[in-house]
């Protein structure tokens, strides 16, 4: 297991990630919710197959925090 480092950006800690990753074609991505994040960021460094997003979003700025919907989720206090 690959931990984040204290105040480490996105893109860094994607980087750390991906050098635990087999460099070939044959690799697929897979990603749920916040790891969907992940993956994205880890498929600029790495040539995968195929990348899989489940329950995600396309991109960390759509992550709903700032929607009045999500004010007051208890699941995103838990994340951020």
């Amino acid at each position: 297991m690959v931990d984040p480092l204290g105040d480490e950006s996105l893109e860094s800690y994607a980087k750390r990630l991906s050098e635990h990753i087999p460099k070939n074609d044959e690799v697929v991505l897979i990603g749920v919710s916040f790891g969907g994040i992940i993956v994205q960021e880890i498929h600029k460094l790495v040539n995968a197959k195929k990348v899989i997003i489940i329950s995600s979003v396309k991109h960390c700025k759509r992550l709903g925090y700032s929607n009045p919907n999500y004010q007051y989720s208890e699941q995103l206090k838990l994340i951020f």
